[in-house]
């Protein structure tokens, strides 16, 4: 039994085979000479293809015939992926309209050097704290006549610098008394020995400045250390400027002194405030 089928002629009872009507083979129609048809032919072409759910009511001209009809069958996968494309570019047109609000980038905030009608002075630009330092202050810097390579690393000449590379007065030890008191006391103890509160809590201590080791040692070194970062400790480079890490050093050897003075180094004035006078052979004097 074959299975090619011809499609009716137009006229015929085609709903019980659900064929449109005007669809034929190429055998069925009569020949055509270019586009020498009738107006009643060419209408009779024009057929509705419904494709529900995709898209009803599309109306197709095929001049061929039944031979286009999967041609036209075949286009209806393309429409959901159509769909989709749609359905992608209103979900990304609705993420991209929040953006276009400004009110974060117009923030309510002044330009500089902008007047302003809420300071009495009318300006928005504020006076800066008394006190203030700027970052790349000279004054954090080395004074006029020392080295740099001494101010800022400790050493002189391959060895650690004996001496404060600037001059040290009252002041001076006052800045390193309240740095050290800072950033020392924590493990070294307001005295310098070695039993801050977190060495007192189990930290690993530290050797007292008084020992015989240390008070041997050159100011430099406490200025390195600071530095660098010596056994648990971790370098105060960050923390501490260099000016100041000198200031600490010198109260340091305040601290030693404090530890070791003898009467005979004092100043007369000093030595007759001593519980046995002047003559007294205190080895040592209390802080």
């Amino acid at each position: 039994m074959s299975t090619n089928r011809t499609l009716p002629r137009r006229g015929r009872n085609t709903s019980a085979r659900g064929n449109a009507p005007g669809w034929e083979t190429p055998h069925q129609r009569p020949a055509l000479k270019g586009r020498h048809m009738s107006r009643p032919f060419r209408a009779r072409r024009a057929v509705v293809a419904g494709f529900p759910g995709r898209c009803p009511g599309l109306v197709c001209f095929s001049p061929f015939g039944a031979r286009n009809q999967r041609s036209i069958l075949h286009l209806q996968g393309t429409f959901p992926v159509a769909r989709t494309y749609v359905t992608l570019a209103m979900a990304m047109t609705l993420l991209l309209l929040p953006g276009c609000r400004s009110e974060m980038y117009n923030q309510a905030r002044y330009e500089p050097l902008e007047p302003s009608e809420f300071f009495e002075d009318g300006a928005s630009a504020r006076p800066l704290v008394a006190g203030t330092v700027a970052r790349d202050d000279p004054r954090g810097g080395p004074p006029a006549g020392t080295a740099e390579d001494v101010f800022y690393s400790g050493w002189e000449k391959g060895k650690l610098a004996e001496t404060v590379p600037f001059p040290v007065d009252r002041a001076v030890l006052e800045r390193g008394q309240e740095r050290y008191r800072i950033y020392c006391i924590p493990c070294h103890g307001e005295s310098g020995d070695g039993r801050g509160i977190i060495v007192r809590r189990g930290f690993n201590p530290p050797p007292p400045y008084y020992s015989d080791e240390l008070l041997h040692q050159p100011i430099g070194h406490f200025f390195d250390v600071m530095t660098r970062g010596y056994g648990t400790m971790y370098s105060y480079a960050a923390r501490v400027p260099p000016r100041d890490r000198w200031a600490i050093a010198a109260y340091i050897r305040v601290l030693q002194l404090s530890q070791h003075a003898v009467v005979a180094d004092l100043p007369a004035e000093d030595r007759n405030q001593l519980p046995g006078g002047e003559g007294s052979p205190t080895p040592r004097a209390q802080p």
